[in-house]
């Protein structure tokens, strides 16, 4: 069975992901761009998502998170979408 992490280890972990990002120390994995491309939306997009997101899954043994967070698509909607990101491990 693989370790899940408890509610502290994700904030942790998560806000290791928004440091790196914010400090732009980070890449896009192909599936990613292949994903942005497909559906219209840039990096800025992924990159706010992430910055109001939250981890909704773990995979811990794989070193990776689903996060699902939002970015403004005009003044008055909003885009949710899924990202799936690489971390370090707290």
């Amino acid at each position: 069975m693989s370790p899940k992490l408890n509610g502290e280890l994700i904030f942790r972990a998560f806000l290791s992901i928004q440091t790196l990002v914010s400090n732009k120390q980070y890449a896009l994995r192909p599936h990613a761009v292949t994903h942005m491309l497909s559906e219209g939306f840039e990096e800025k997009d992924t990159i706010e998502s992430i910055g109001n997101g939250k981890i909704i899954e773990d995979y811990y043994e794989e070193d990776r998170c689903l996060i699902s967070g939002k970015f403004q698509l005009t003044e008055k909607t909003y885009e949710n979408i899924h990202e799936e990101e690489a971390w370090v491990k707290p």
